[in-house]
């Protein structure tokens, strides 16, 4: 049975759509869940788009939510489309696969310096580990995506 090849591109915008719904559910949870519904996302984007350094003066508002959405879903089909062209390369090269693997390690520590370049406060709003976790529940889903369609 001969192998459909799949257009790299449809397969990274994909992954990384999958990536980006994966982090907001779970962000949308982790802040329901604490009280706040859609803190997290105002408070990334009141920081990128006002500088606002302080969790307590943030106020949840479209403008910020939006913007942010916004950012959070490009990069993360960026990164989709990387990790795309990756796994083809991994077919012809398996040690690129490591690199594969490697990239998603180096875009958790990537988004940890971000966040602690901004502010160490903002770090400690969203708490380390929710970002791990929602970090790492995305990398799951999208490495799923791209692994059943790459044998």
């Amino acid at each position: 049975m001969a192998q459909v090849q799949r257009p790299v591109l449809r397969d990274g915008v994909i992954a990384g759509l999958i990536g980006a719904a994966v982090v907001a559910l779970w962000f949308l949870l982790y802040d329901a869940w604490r009280g706040r519904p859609l803190f997290t996302p105002a408070l990334l984007g009141t920081t990128i788009f006002y500088g606002v350094s302080a969790p307590a003066s943030v106020q949840i508002g479209a403008g910020p939510v939006i913007g942010y959405t916004i950012l959070h879903v490009l990069a993360f089909v960026g990164v989709g489309i990387v990790a795309a062209c990756m796994m083809v390369a991994s077919e012809r090269e398996p040690a690129v696969f490591i690199a594969f693997v490697t990239l998603f390690g180096v875009f958790e520590v990537f988004f940890f310096v971000v966040l602690r370049t901004l502010s160490h406060e903002m770090l400690g709003a969203l708490g380390w580990w929710a970002v791990l976790a929602g970090n790492f529940l995305a990398s799951i889903g999208m490495l799923w995506f791209l692994v059943r369609g790459h044998p």
